[in-house]
């Protein structure tokens, strides 16, 4: 369970980064490159991949660049949840609240973190 709750925090983290527009920090782009990428899928597309090499999760331009192979690790109901909750948080100005409005959303669907 700690695990789980651990893996939560991080994709709220990666969420926050998506929903403010910013990429993932390429730490370095040979291993990125070299790397598979593993992403989840939302409605059949990819919407969030994770690489070694890059810490956070990549935007769309970075998973056509860094993405080849991608492994998809299919449609998961935590990020369905998360995906449904930060449409509804992006309405939010500053950070603080975005993480509120996120925290309530996901309590709403059974997502605890």
């Amino acid at each position: 369970m700690e695990n789980d709750t651990v893996e939560n925090r991080g994709l709220l983290l990666n969420f926050a980064i998506d929903a403010l527009g910013s990429p993932g920090i390429v730490t370095d782009s040979k291993t990125a490159r070299e790397s598979s990428c593993k992403c989840y899928t939302f409605k059949g597309k990819p919407k969030i991949c994770f690489s070694k090499g890059v810490v956070g999760a990549l935007s769309k331009p970075q998973i056509k660049h860094f993405c080849n192979p991608l492994i998809d690790l299919g449609e998961s109901k935590r990020v369905k949840a998360f995906v449904e909750a930060a449409k509804k948080a992006r309405k939010k100005k500053d950070l603080e609240s975005w993480v509120e409005a996120m925290a309530s959303e996901l309590k709403s669907r059974d997502i605890e973190i």
